[in-house]
């Protein structure tokens, strides 16, 4: 297809599109690969300190631009349906297929542009098209085409229609090989003019990323990976073996906003077990079951200050009509993956993401927790504060087993069909084991071990954790502390804010495979679309890094090479506003100097006079 007969179809109707533009898997759909984010400027660590940024008003302007984008993504131009077989490693002739959906942005694409390929991962592609706004905010100035693709067994690309999910038989194609494959085969057959693709994704979408450009070199010019704990996921050694773990993350960043949080929060959970096993003694005692144990037996302190199951879920407002003491298990992890859903979106604006939240909602709810605690009611300030992810509207009851699903990652698989694929892959790809331990962190000790996780995906799906087998299966064994090998133009960035950071990369592997960090950074907040009234300082330096790497490994001038090459950043340094409590004067929070060395300290690997650490590193 010539160049006026692409731009004709970026003229036309979507169902003329649909005739002229997509007779053939072919034709002209410019792919963006998810671009997985990864930010080095060199092998340097460079601490950069910068203030929040001030207010400045926010330009809603049609066409995308490299000083002002839109306050939401734009609507798809088209959408179409590719199709792929269910087994790419089937040689059989009459191999069943089925067809996976694709979005596309081609109004700003020209011949010499790239191509901005998002590797859709766990949930409707529909959701990470409206909450990843990077590639729109470049689109015009890199004259590139959007693609968003949706992964096998979410969504509405079910290899098996209702029946995807019945068996282990049908479920068994839902592998990260057979996924990035699905992506390949697209992007071989919709990049007919042999444009540069940058893949881009978030969280498990970065881990594709990544694997992307490792695998199939050729097809994907670059790669950013945000938030991908590739370490974590293929029980690969890194740097940040010793450095926290996931739950203790959540604890350090409600800490960070109020000192006393955790520790309110400790005491309601512990007054909420207290309560359960209480109501359990009795359950046994009016059972006719006699204590084996003084232990067991609750004591006049006990009794007389023990919250009952029924204040608990009149606090807690919950829909069931009684608690039950055999509960506390699931009510416990519902609770605590409040926490992991806001530590995850701790945004600096309100977002409706994996949940409606406020702008920095870890504060919000350590506001409730400390109201509470202060009050002498903790359990009354954890309720209000487990509500906010959950609660669509003030008053409603709050139906735990629909909120919260049990599954093999302890920190969450969602809900509905998009939940029902996660968890398999936890037992067949991932196999990420995460615990509370009740000490580092703030919940109550739940052991989650490979022996945990193991006893599951057996019992339910027949498959046997491999924790070592993806690396073997994809080359990811190269991605180590010794480096990358021959792997090349990969950023990897990590919020501090994030509790999955600590099972990223931290620093860079290579020259070209590069860490970026954003200490004020939530989960793939970079990936965001930019917000120039709320984002903060680190976010907007570590997009412009992003942009400069991407422009270098795209083909850029030599000054621009020169510029990354030698850990410059150029960030308009802005006057530090007066911190009240912690919070800047204009009510956002705000981690400056004091975050960056509380964050030193606590890591011990990143020292600001150690110019041969491997990260940029944002504060």
């Amino acid at each position: 297809m010539t160049e006026a007969e692409a731009a004709v179809c970026r003229r036309t109707s979507a169902a003329k599109k649909s005739r002229l533009c997509f007779s053939s898997s072919i034709a002209v759909l410019r792919n963006f690969s998810g671009i997985a984010l990864l930010v080095t400027a060199s092998t340097s660590t460079i601490l950069i300190t910068t203030a929040r940024p001030t207010r400045r008003g926010l330009e809603a302007k049609n066409a995308l631009s490299s000083s002002s984008v839109t306050v939401t993504p734009p609507q798809p131009e088209w959408t179409q349906w590719f199709e792929v077989p269910v087994d790419h490693f089937d040689d059989a002739a009459d191999r069943p297929s089925f067809k996976i959906k694709v979005l596309g942005l081609s109004k700003f694409a020209a011949k010499t542009g790239p191509i901005f390929f998002y590797s859709g991962n766990e949930g409707s592609i529909g959701g990470f098209w409206n909450n990843t706004g990077l590639p729109f905010s470049w689109a015009a100035e890199f004259q590139a085409d959007i693609v968003f693709a949706e992964h096998r067994y979410y969504g509405s690309s079910l290899p098996f229609g209702d029946k995807s999910f019945d068996s282990p038989e049908h479920m068994q194609y839902l592998r990260v090989e057979q996924a990035i494959a699905d992506y390949a085969r697209f992007m071989e057959q919709y990049n007919t003019e042999n444009k540069k693709v940058v893949v881009m994704g978030g969280s498990y979408g970065g881990i594709l990323a990544s694997l992307m450009r490792q695998k199939y070199p050729t097809l994907f010019h670059a790669a950013i990976a945000a938030s991908a704990p590739i370490p974590q996921a293929f029980n690969l050694k890194t740097e940040s073996d010793n450095q926290m773990t996931f739950y203790e993350s959540v604890t350090h960043s409600a800490k960070q906003v109020s000192q006393t949080c955790p520790g309110f929060v400790r005491q309601a959970f512990q007054e909420l077990e207290t309560a359960f096993q209480a109501a359990a003694r009795r359950t046994s005692r009016s059972a006719g079951v006699e204590a084996t144990s003084t232990s067991s037996r609750p004591t006049e302190s006990e009794t007389a200050t023990t919250t009952t199951l029924d204040e608990i879920r009149k606090k807690f407002q919950l829909c069931q009509n009684s608690l039950k003491p055999s509960e506390w298990s699931h009510f416990m992890q519902y609770a605590r993956n409040a926490w992991t859903e806001m530590a995850m979106c701790d945004y600096p604006y309100a977002t409706d993401f994996l949940a409606k939240l406020p702008a920095w909602p870890i504060k919000k709810a350590c506001e409730l927790v400390d109201a509470g605690g202060k009050s002498g009611d903790p359990v009354q300030g954890l309720a209000d504060a487990v509500a906010l992810p959950y609660q669509s509207e003030p008053g409603t009851c709050l139906d735990m087993y629909k909120l919260f699903v049990e599954c093999a990652d302890q920190t969450g698989c969602g809900t509905d069909n998009d939940a029902k694929a996660w968890d398999y892959q936890m037992c067949a790809d991932m196999n990420i084991v995460v615990a509370s331990d009740g000490e580092k962190d703030m919940f109550p000790k739940r052991d989650w071990t490979l022996k945990h996780l193991e006893n599951y995906c057996v019992k339910k799906y027949n498959v046997l954790p491999r924790p070592t087998d993806m690396a073997v299966r994809l080359g990811a064994y190269h991605f180590d502390t010794q480096g990358a090998g021959s792997i090349s133009n990969i950023i990897y960035s990590n919020g501090l804010l994030d509790p999955w950071h600590p099972g990223g990369y931290l620093q860079n592997l290579t020259d070209s495979v590069v860490a970026l960090i954003i200490p004020n950074g939530a989960h793939h907040l970079d990936l965001r679309l930019p917000d120039e009234i709320n984002d903060p300082a680190d976010v907007v330096g570590v997009r412009l890094q992003e942009k400069k790497l991407v422009k270098m490994w795209l083909g850029s001038s030599t000054a621009e090479k020169q510029d990354i090459s030698d850990g410059s950043i150029n960030i308009a340094k802005e006057p530090e506003r007066p911190l009240v409590g912690g919070i800047s004067t204009d009510g956002h929070r705000r981690r400056g100097d004091e975050r960056q060395h509380q964050v030193l300290d606590e890591k011990e690997k990143i020292q600001d006079e150690d110019i041969d650490n491997k990260s940029i590193f944002f504060v």
